[in-house]
């Protein structure tokens, strides 16, 4: 499965592939050099910086506790360079890297038990990093949207309520906007709306088994727009109920979804800006 294809501007497709990492070149697909192991890289999960370099982490299920690694990538090369590693017992696995275009920093997503909840942030690359938060699952997040002054996330909580907070950049001050019906694997920013969504994955935090899509206004009222049914196929074959939110600029007028694993599944739907 594809779950990353990232333009550059020398014309190269970065690509990642199941457990490969690539670039589409002249018209023809080559793996990267410098992957330590095969790994997966989760759905919009890798940072394009100011630079144009690429970072990525590795998602594996790491029940060892072995080191973890984050990956930058520079346009042209045919080599990944190892960024920054977590020691052993540090973390299970890395969730994402995003961008934050407003401080030119890296914000890194880590699980999964309570002590490997993390979000860091790095302004070099990952020559260092800090950690903004971390401790329990109210730290736990797949992904994460920001504006001028905040940063905002949905947890991905496995054992309790999840919900959709708001961080000062600044003072690191933590406001909780509200619960919601499941874990948050997606979220977006078009114009100053911020959209999440939760997955049908029957987690033992899960009230319904449901897909949903909530909308953070430019005032921060947390509402619930839609939702959708888990259809009756098994998660295991068919892949967890999920809104799938597009990666790359923003539509400042409208939103585009696409649901997988839910009833009426395999539909594109467009939501369009009053």
């Amino acid at each position: 499965m594809v779950t990353n294809v990232i333009p550059m501007t020398n014309g190269d497709l970065f690509v990642t592939f199941d457990k490969s990492v690539g670039v589409i070149r002249d018209g023809g697909y080559s793996e990267l050099k410098g992957l330590v192991r095969p790994c997966r890289v989760l759905r919009s999960a890798c940072a394009v910086d100011g630079n144009g370099d690429i970072f990525f982490g590795e998602y594996l299920a790491n029940d060892e506790r072995g080191e973890m690694r984050i990956y930058r990538f520079s346009q042209g090369s045919d080599e990944l360079k190892i960024a920054y590693t977590f020691p052993p017992n540090s973390i299970k696995h890395i969730h994402g890297l995003y961008y934050d275009k407003f401080t030119q920093s890296i914000f890194c997503l880590t699980g999964d038990n309570d002590s490997e909840c993390q979000i860091l942030r790095s302004s070099n690359g990952f020559a260092t990093a800090e950690v903004v938060g971390s401790g329990d699952e109210s730290w736990r997040a797949v992904s994460i949207v920001f504006n001028e002054t905040h940063f905002y996330y949905g947890t991905d909580a496995e054992f309790r309520a999840n919900n959709i907070y708001k961080v000062n950049r600044g003072t690191l001050d933590r406001d909780d906007l509200g619960e919601v019906n499941g874990t948050v694997f997606y979220s977006k920013k078009i114009g100053d709306q911020l959209f999440f969504t939760t997955t049908a994955e029957n987690a033992p935090s899960q009230k319904e088994n449901v897909a949903a899509l909530w909308n953070v206004s430019r005032d921060g009222i947390q509402s619930e727009i839609t939702k959708f049914k888990k259809d009756k196929w098994h998660p295991t074959l068919f892949q967890f109920g999920t809104i799938h939110l597009p990666n790359g600029p923003d539509d400042k007028s409208s939103l585009y979804f696409h649901l997988v694993g839910v009833e009426r599944d395999n539909r594109t739907f467009k939501l369009s800006r009053d």
